[in-house]
């Protein structure tokens, strides 16, 4: 029996703090940020749940592997569109100060509510879904529609419009004066007065004037002020049909279906994350993969990229660089160097948001992978110094530092990012040495990035090194398995004191024109 779309086996896990530095240091808020914009339901709360089994991640998978086909995540959206609609009056309602009003607007949203589940239970049906989960959506929605409450439902619906359209009534409009009256049966209506008045112009063809209800603009929904005054007359004229219409109200306004309503907001969900992966895919050329869950194996993210870095270079002239990644069964850390603006933080903050978009089951940057499921992603990034700390930022290092440490496991993916670079690089290297050895200890897996190119050397880790292009100094953001060359820490000194041959050239060729 279906319960949920996000969470079909195990209870939802609490909310994540939303203020940890994994997601400002990945972007991860960011981006949670733009994925929101595509829909108007709350989804964010959905982003701070990662979840440990393998079974709810590959169902979350199929899932969006069905979304991919553009009938079933149209349906899914107009469907969507009716829901949110309902929901947006069904609350509204709440503040309404006429009871007629209330149950009338009432009535007619769960007119249009049920006519919604009803068009797109068909239309899903046909589109013929692969997913267990959205066949479970099928099966459950067949159940709903038939079950004793919801034919109640619609008996109740059909039994209070057929009564409101029997009604007879009259309107007489005298300047601001507006009369509402049981209609005088012995007058003609308004239909007969025109036909006898225009008859002449009429008679052929006969069925030119055809004067039926007036139907109402399409797509309009709700009472304005007018129309509510006149129900509230009506309500006068006619009590023992509008006592049926409150009495409605108050059967039915809080009576939601508690799995029809969650399920409605998970698709939003899957929807938002459809909708936002392909815009980038289709503005970028890349692709979007679901990994294999790794069980013991080498890990690997081919074409991969920084998903939020992806976002903003949307519709841009920036290409964007993709990257592999490569993390063997037999290897713990990556320790990755090389040129100061080279990708190495990009690259760092696309294998921390793989991993935990991984734990989401939503589909990664790339174009095939294999990962082991992570959902506790730490980082450290390096930070500015502030006047607020009682220490200094070596000592407020190392204390983040022991926090990552003590909540670390076998399950999470650390990221450090220039550790302790305010201290010397010796101290740095023993420190760093340390961090390793704890992490590995614990289990952990991870990324260093660092010009501490000796630490590449150390048990369980395996260098990568950000390239340049040949014969020059420009960054090509490609970050490659390869030695350290004992280039990068001379390199990043040198960018510090600004003393590269392009900044000494730069102020030779500065100096020579002033002295010309």
């Amino acid at each position: 029996m279906l319960t949920s779309l996000l969470f079909p086996f195990v209870p939802p896990p609490p909310l994540c703090d939303k203020t940890a530095d994994v997601y400002t240091d990945l972007h991860l808020d960011q981006l949670f940020g733009q994925i929101q914009k595509q829909t108007a339901h709350p989804i964010l709360d959905f982003f701070y749940q990662p979840v440990e089994d393998a079974k709810t991640i590959r169902y979350r998978q199929a899932v969006f592997s069905d979304f991919k086909e553009k009938a079933i995540a149209g349906h899914v959206a107009v469907f969507e569109q009716k829901m949110t609609l309902d929901r947006t009056i069904r609350e509204q309602l709440r503040h309404s100060y006429l009871p007629e009003l209330q149950g009338y607007q009432l009535v007619t949203t769960l007119q249009h509510n049920q006519s919604a589940i009803d068009r797109f239970l068909n239309d899903l049906t046909a589109d013929a879904p692969k997913s267990r989960g959205l066949k479970a959506l099928i099966d459950f929605l067949k159940t709903y529609v038939r079950s004793e409450k919801i034919i109640r439902l619609r008996s109740d619906i059909h039994a209070i419009m057929a009564g409101l359209k029997a009604l007879r009534y009259r309107i007489v409009v005298n300047g601001q004066l507006i009369t509402v009256a049981k209609a005088d049966h012995s007058n003609p209506g308004l239909n007969e007065s025109l036909r006898k008045a225009f008859s002449t112009l009429l008679n052929d063809p006969p069925q030119a004037l055809n004067l039926q209800e007036i139907k109402p603009l399409q797509n309009e929904r709700g009472v304005n002020n007018l129309q509510a005054m006149i129900l509230h007359a009506l309500s006068q004229l006619f009590p023992r049909t509008f006592k049926r219409v409150r009495d409605f109200y108050n059967q039915y306004c809080d009576d939601v279906d508690p799995v029809l309503e969650r399920v409605t907001e998970e698709l939003n969900f899957y929807l938002a994350v459809n909708n936002f992966e392909r815009q980038i895919a289709e503005s970028l050329h890349v692709r979007f993969t679901a990994p294999a869950v790794a069980a013991g194996d080498d890990e690997f993210v081919h074409d991969s990229f920084d998903i939020e870095l992806a976002a903003k270079l949307a519709g841009s002239a920036t290409p964007l660089i993709t990257n592999d990644y490569l993390l063997k069964s037999d290897e713990d850390f990556i320790i990755i160097s090389g040129p100061n603006q080279g990708g190495k933080t990009t690259f760092s903050r696309m294998a921390g948001e793989n991993y935990y978009l991984f734990s989401l089951g939503m589909p990664i940057p790339g174009s095939s992978a294999r990962l082991s499921i992570r959902p506790h992603v730490l980082t450290h990034f390096q930070r500015q110094e502030s006047a607020e700390w009682q220490t200094g930022l070596l000592a407020a290092d190392i204390d983040r530092l022991q926090a990552i440490v003590k909540a670390s496991d076998r399950k999470s993916f650390v990221i450090m990012n220039e550790l302790f670079s305010s201290t010397t690089a010796q101290d740095a290297e023993k420190m760093g040495t340390y961090a390793l050895r704890m992490l590995r200890e614990k289990g952990a897996h991870g990324i260093y990035v660092t010009f501490l190119e000796s630490l590449s050397r150390l048990p369980g880790t395996v260098p990568m090194m950000s390239q340049v292009a040949a014969d020059s100094s420009e960054r090509t953001f490609k970050v490659i398995r390869a030695r350290l060359n004992g280039q990068a820490y001379a390199i990043s000194l040198l960018d510090k004191y600004h003393l590269t041959a392009d900044q000494v050239k730069g102020r030779i060729r500065h100096e020579s024109l002033s002295l010309g």
